[in-house]
């Protein structure tokens, strides 16, 4: 360069054979025939310095787990009515679903003896599932009176409002402790709380209404609920059912073994 506003270079190739060494130019002399005599010093920063990396730790979402524990299913199991069923004869109808957000859903396995177990089905979509937060007293056949409080099972989908039609209509029936009951309006009162009031239809579907005390079983009766027809051969035998959990990538199946059983009695 004819200048020191560019006082490092790069030498690319030398007389002396020096191949891409960096320098700093220290003076330049024009022979006024075409020739420019340079000195320079060695130089080791600036243009020759390493690139530098960003090290710092990747901020990429870490792969899932596909072997996380699923833990353990919660299920609710209702016989229904027969002005319910889809199937001619008698059907078990179950919600099950996970507090575990690793929870895929379960295989459904049932016993008349408590010792062999055979495959019902598998449930792979969580129900909405709860327990009644304070009493459910007994009312009307229209109940304008009492409210419903019910805590839903950790991560379940959240209750939908409705309207009176809705209610009268039974589009918003749920399982509370044996009685059927469809609801209006729907709000939420607390950490997966819901609290159904004002206009509440009772002892649907040939049930009748009754007290319910805080603790009792809540299932909201939606496509989600899982419809098993039994034989006659089950009618009055008491039931071993078991929940087998899976995680959400189908793996991680529990070991039935362990697995405690719930009771029921089959009914006609």
């Amino acid at each position: 360069p004819r200048s020191t506003l560019f006082p490092y270079t790069t030498l690319f190739r030398s007389p002396e054979g020096i191949v891409t060494l960096g320098v700093r130019i220290t003076k330049t002399v024009d022979n006024g025939d075409g020739t420019i005599e340079v000195e320079a010093e060695d130089y080791t920063g600036g243009i020759l310095k390493p690139n530098t990396f960003n090290s710092a730790v990747s901020s990429a979402t870490p792969s899932p787990n596909q072997y996380a524990d699923p833990g353990n299913t919660t299920a609710v199991l209702m016989d229904a009515p027969i002005s319910l069923q889809q199937y001619s004869g008698s059907e078990l109808w179950i919600g099950a679903a996970g507090a575990n957000e690793s929870w895929g859903g379960c295989t459904v396995w049932a016993s008349i003896d408590g010792e062999t177990y055979n495959t019902l089905g598998t449930i792979d979509s969580p129900a909405r599932l709860g327990t009644l937060a304070a009493a459910f007293p007994n009312g009307l056949l229209i109940d304008e009176t009492n409210s419903l409080v019910v805590d839903l099972l950790t991560g379940s989908a959240a209750l939908d409002a409705g309207t009176q039609a809705d209610a009268e209509n039974a589009t918003t029936l749920c399982y509370v402790d044996g009685e059927l009951i469809a609801y209006s309006t729907c709000t939420l009162t607390g950490s997966e709380q819901y609290t159904m009031n004002t206009y509440i239809a009772r002892g649907l579907d040939g049930t009748l209404p009754g007290n319910h005390a805080a603790g009792s079983n809540f299932m909201r009766l939606d496509a989600n609920v899982f419809k098993y027809p039994y034989t006659a051969g089950w009618v009055g035998k008491t039931i071993y059912l078991k929940f087998q959990s899976f995680n959400s990538f189908g793996n991680a199946a529990q070991d039935l073994s362990t697995l405690t059983p719930e009771i029921g009695r089959a009914h006609v």
